[in-house]
């Protein structure tokens, strides 16, 4: 219980530390600020709601089923705010995503475990996303990419989704067989959420003083 705690705590610091650096950021001078703070928020919510249901004795699985697809259509809000003209691409993405989360749903009881499939297919869709965003971003920018937000925050995200893939496509696997294994593994999972939000921290505040240093000119 100890660990678990310890890890929630590391993860709620992290996610706090990218809440208030993106709350920080002027509303009207970044596109993505509204609904990168929203996924953010989204993102506190369940885990404090997954540690309370821990602490409570509860399984938190349902937790994740439910946050996951509300995420993932907050986080193809976010690439919609940043490529408008992908929208033909992102609603089918919106559709598959959703739809595999019901379907597997429907297959599996989503109190009982992730639904692992339909994060792997959630995660595979927003790795593409993101690559491609990433790659957008190294052909279009005239300033060198560690001085651009949009790349950390892009990276961050790659990282913790592209991570998750092989992760979450084992983890039930590796649980049925080998229940120590799989308790050594998660690590993982934390670890990849902090460096998710730590990215998105330094590209909010890279943003905002960006933002200071034209207001100032």
């Amino acid at each position: 219980m100890g660990s678990i705690i310890f890890r929630f705590l590391l993860i709620y610091s992290a996610m706090s530390l990218a809440w208030v650096a993106c709350w920080r950021v002027p509303v009207r001078s970044w596109v993505l600020r509204n609904p990168l703070l929203a996924s953010i928020t989204l993102g506190l919510i369940t885990e404090v709601t997954a540690m309370a249901a821990v602490w409570l004795s509860f399984e938190n699985s349902i937790v994740y089923n439910v946050c996951v697809p509300l995420e993932f259509l907050v986080l193809l809000w976010l690439l919609y705010r940043f490529k408008p003209r992908w929208g033909r691409v992102l609603l089918p993405a919106a559709f598959l995503g959703c739809t595999s989360m019901f379907i597997a749903a429907m297959l599996r009881d989503p109190t009982a475990f992730v639904l692992t499939e339909a994060v792997v297919v959630i995660s595979m869709i927003l790795t593409a996303l993101l690559v491609a965003a990433l790659w957008s971003i190294a052909k279009t920018s005239e300033s060198p990419l560690p001085s651009v937000p949009e790349f950390w925050l892009f990276m961050g995200l790659l990282v913790y989704f592209g991570g998750l893939v092989p992760h979450i496509a084992m983890v039930r696997f590796v649980f049925q067989k080998n229940s120590a294994l799989a308790a050594e593994l998660s690590f993982i999972m934390p670890l990849l959420c902090i460096l998710r939000y730590l990215c998105t921290a330094g590209a909010c505040l890279l943003q905002a003083r960006i933002t200071g240093s034209r207001q100032h000119e």
